[in-house]
């Protein structure tokens, strides 16, 4: 990684990259602008940060670069330790993949996320789904396109068709827009009126003359523009203001699946980064060191590198197995009560697949790891994979218990409606994991390593006992934002024209 870090193409195509995810971030997707050009064409000419308040949108910004920076190195560190790895398993001199020859590698991969080169189909679209997960995060354009349709469904729903044009009359009017300064762009709400014309009385008279589908188009359009101009000014709090003005009420909050898992991927970076410094402490080895008695020889990890090895290896596994399950459960308006085999067959191909991605998880970190051992190998790659099959397959169902457990506890609602239940949930959770992982690593002791270092079985236990609680906690916190109020049915926008 030092290597890495002292190489000017690498920072040259980090910044090629981050300047181009920026741009990235601050247009919507096709999709997005057909959804605005629907409502009105003037809108499709809006950016990100017009639908949604500045401090949200520098913050989402940030961690969205933050994100493709780390993204970037990895991809730029993991793929030659790979590479690396295979070469000395295969007993292939690496003569030829020295740093100094790959330097050209950082900008392969900055030019591949940008989209220059297609050497790879669909490497492109890593950045684009990134932009798509992280504008839906922050309800970009979803949430002020679903809050005027549910706005201008209730407005036409008590008005007349006679008295459309005494809500058009009111909602160009200069009281209506000093009634929406206090919280709102004015001077983006009045520059549309001049936009569509409806600043002059002849405007307003053919508007009159106008069938009742064009009223109600006038109408939608304007709505929308006010809740732009709310949040233009300060946030989706404003749309709260302006319902009051409008004398309608707020839609239900619904929350999406990134929503749901948001808090939980931030409690899992705090945890692992937290492990990571805190398993080499002095203090806490001799600690293990008592307890346990002396190892020979000593496994528990001393310095950060072999910590952070740990940690990816017995911590984030488990995590990951959780987050991909949380975001493939889809919620039910009414859920049937579920027995538990047919909980786990309609989510058995989705915890096989985690079963799966945990096995191809070791192995590509048994080759990075093997790139950086300085003992030569002696046998050939059929017995690298299949010496370590058993137990990256044994190691795999950690996380895939732990995605059933966490399966059932989420979709029984039944399972989990008192504190007592709850706990005895969480506690069996992680009194399981630490049971399969204590097998998991007396197996590696005795079968692979062929030693006796009990401070790994301690490492492994505690590591992935952890790893149970915090799966636990990820869940719950997405059980908690789904419980938000869902409505029966989101009302459909008015018709538009040409529709």
């Amino acid at each position: 990684m030092g290597v890495l870090l002292q190489m000017p193409t690498f920072w040259f195509g980090a910044v090629i990259f981050l300047l181009s995810q920026f741009g990235r971030f601050c247009e919507l997707s096709a999709a997005s602008r057909t959804t605005l050009f629907v409502r009105s064409n003037i809108f499709s000419q809006l950016k990100p940060r017009d639908l949604t308040d500045s401090r949200t949108f520098a913050s989402a910004l940030f961690v969205f670069l933050l994100v493709s920076a780390f993204g970037y190195l990895l991809l730029c560190l993991v793929p030659p330790s790979v590479i690396s790895g295979w070469l000395t398993i295969t007993n292939t001199p690496v003569g030829n993949f020295a740093p100094a020859d790959m330097s050209s590698y950082p900008l392969f991969v900055s030019a591949a996320l940008i989209g220059l080169t297609q050497p790879i189909p669909g490497f492109d679209k890593i950045a684009n789904l990134q932009k798509e997960v992280f504008h839906q995060w922050i309800g970009v354009p979803e949430r002020v396109v679903g809050t005027a349709a549910y706005f201008a469904v209730q407005i036409l729903a008590r008005r007349s068709d006679q008295g459309l044009t005494a809500e058009i009359n009111r909602l160009v009017s200069d009281r209506w827009t000093e009634e929406i300064g206090a919280f709102a762009d004015v001077t983006f709400y009045v520059d549309h009126i001049k936009r569509v014309e409806l600043d002059s009385e002849n405007a307003l008279v053919e508007v009159k003359k106008g069938s009742v589908r064009e009223k109600k188009f006038v109408i939608q359009d304007l709505i929308f523009a006010a809740c732009v101009a709310a949040v233009k000014r300060e946030g989706g709090r404003a749309l709260e203001k302006l319902a009051e003005a409008l004398d309608v009420k707020m839609p239900p909050r619904i929350p999406t699946r990134m929503s749901r898992v948001s808090s939980g991927i931030l409690l899992a970076m705090f945890c692992s980064v937290f492990l990571w410094f805190f398993l080499p402490l002095t203090g806490i080895r001799e600690f293990v060191e008592a307890a346990v008695g002396p190892s020979n020889p000593v496994l528990w990890p001393t310095t950060l590198y072999f910590s952070g090895t740990y940690v990816l290896t017995n911590f984030v596994p488990t995590i990951l197995g959780t987050l991909i399950l949380l975001l493939a459960i889809t919620q039910r308006k009414k859920p049937r009560k579920l027995l538990v085999p047919e909980i786990l067959d309609r989510y058995a191909t989705t915890i096989l697949g985690i079963a799966l991605l945990v096995i191809c998880y070791d192995y590509l970190e048994a080759l990075v790891e093997r790139s950086a051992s300085t003992v030569r190998y002696q046998d050939t790659a059929g017995i690298f994979f299949a010496t370590r099959i058993p137990f990256f397959a044994f190691h795999s169902l950690i996380a895939a218990l732990a995605a059933a457990v966490l399966l059932v506890y989420t979709v029984r609602g039944d399972l989990r409606d008192t504190p007592a239940k709850i706990c005895a949930w969480g506690m069996g959770l992680v009194v399981s994991l630490g049971i399969l992982s204590y097998f998991y690593a007396e197996a590696r002791l005795q079968y692979h390593l062929g030693v006796t270092s009990r401070d790994f079985v301690v490492a492994v236990v505690l590591l992935n006992a952890l790893s149970a609680l915090v799966s636990f906690a990820i869940a719950s916190l997405a059980l908690r934002r789904s419980a938000e109020p869902a409505p029966s049915a989101m009302p459909s926008a008015a018709p538009t024209v040409g529709s």
